[in-house]
């Protein structure tokens, strides 16, 4: 599984259950990264809080949501997931299919400190924002700042640089 996000220096990444900045060019660069291509289908996973700071479901992306809450979504909409091993079960059949591409991890910070935790992540697509932004939600970024992900592909947007970050095998 891939995370992506977009973070304050300081780990910001959230203010009353949304994004602290609007970057137009940080939207279309995610938007990018997820949707795919004609021929596969990305999946976009997120918490309960996330999905309802959306407020819908993201086009041209699988959306799951993991959440032992959220209730009374219609199936054309999101897949709701109570827990990671029913997750685990979901993907496994996505990827039986042909059509089937990436899945990004999108949010929110218990989700980010879980899939890191359980070393579920792959490669981390960070956006760090240039300016420091008041947030009430962050995440520890030493999940990535560390020797378990190295730098793959630094690129620099007017507003943010983009890091791709690729997890170093553990074999030798």
């Amino acid at each position: 599984m891939e995370a992506i996000l977009a973070c304050t220096a300081a780990g910001g990444i959230g203010l009353a259950n949304k994004l602290p900045w609007k970057i137009d060019e940080d939207l279309k660069h995610f938007k990018r990264m997820t949707v795919g291509t004609k021929d596969q289908r990305n999946a976009v996973v997120m918490g309960r809080k996330t999905w309802e700071s959306i407020g819908r479901p993201l086009p041209g992306r699988i959306n799951i949501v993991l959440s032992t809450q959220l209730e009374g979504v219609p199936a054309e909409q999101a897949f709701i997931v109570k827990d990671l091993a029913e997750l685990d079960q979901l993907l496994l059949s996505l990827q039986k299919c042909h059509w089937f591409g990436t899945t990004f991890l999108i949010g929110g910070a218990s989700l980010y400190k879980m899939f890191f935790a359980q070393d579920k992540v792959s490669k981390v697509h960070l956006s760090l924002i240039d300016k420091p932004y008041v947030f009430d939600t962050s995440i520890d970024l030493s999940m990535i700042y560390n020797d378990r992900f190295r730098v793959q592909t630094i690129q620099r947007f007017s507003e943010f640089t983009y890091f791709e970050y690729s997890r170093v095998s553990l074999e030798r």
